[in-house]
């Protein structure tokens, strides 16, 4: 199942969200974050794995 996550919904699916979690034995914390940060934090995974793809590690 794929959901679009936002704070409605987050909210009335937390039991969901929290059962799939504990399912995958995943660990999880919920918190709000800006796109900017959010935005940074993907810019900085994208370039971490073209540096593994580079140097042959991925």
């Amino acid at each position: 199942m794929a959901w679009k996550y936002n704070h409605t919904n987050m909210a009335e699916h937390a039991r969901a969200i929290l059962e799939f979690f504990n399912w995958t034995g995943l660990e999880v914390e919920f918190q709000p974050i800006t796109l900017g940060r959010f935005k940074g934090l993907l810019v900085d995974a994208l370039q971490t794995s073209n540096m593994l793809a580079s140097i042959g590690a991925a």
